[in-house]
């Protein structure tokens, strides 16, 4: 009976050892996807800041002063969220405790989420990205119960001008005359 449960004992102590083994496995894999998604979001915000960086330099040569300050602004805001997430992937290659590595990937991820938002703000800034229209058609129509035809406008009155008096002269003006206000003479 005894080298029953020590062989029970063996049996278990092995699964128990696969067991962990296995999740050792599942833990370095995960880790590993982990450092993976972390290093393509700092890749990423890398990218754009240079990026964003050469369109400031662009606007720089034509002389834009509100597209560099817009863009100054958003490379400002790169670069701060990119050594943000620099600093969250060192953390996150040396983080034994699997919580604190969840948390350092779930700001790796909202950082990633703001490198986008930052990517359309700034094509905002030069114009771009505002809206994707694609191929444009405009058609016009002349609606001619509203404009006059040729005959009525020969015959429209045009208003008188009156000259501005000279400086320190009061001018009175007189109404005008009902011939004046209708084109054939006829009460208005």
């Amino acid at each position: 009976m005894g080298m029953k449960w020590t062989f029970l004992g063996i049996v278990v102590a092995t699964l128990g050892s696969l067991g962990q083994v296995a999740a050792q496995q599942d833990e370095d894999s995960s880790r590993q996807e982990q450092l993976s998604e972390a290093q393509a979001i700092v890749t990423r915000g890398e990218r754009l800041s240079a990026q964003v960086g050469a369109m400031k330099t662009q606007a720089e040569r034509e002389k834009d002063i509100i597209r560099v300050n817009c863009l100054n602004t958003k490379l400002a805001e790169v670069n701060a969220n990119l050594r943000n997430a620099k600093a969250r992937l060192d953390a996150l290659r040396n983080e034994i405790d699997p919580q604190r590595r969840i948390q350092a990937v779930t700001v790796m991820i909202v950082l990633g989420q703001k490198f986008d938002v930052l990517d359309q703000e700034a094509g905002q800034c030069i114009g771009q990205n505002v809206f994707e229209t694609g191929a444009t058609k405009v058609d016009s129509s002349v609606d001619t119960t509203v404009v006059p035809n040729e005959q009525e406008a020969a015959t429209a009155t045009v208003p008188q001008v009156v000259p501005p008096a000279e400086v320190g002269q009061v001018q009175v003006l007189a109404p005008p005359t009902l011939e004046e206000t209708s084109p054939d003479g006829d009460e208005v």
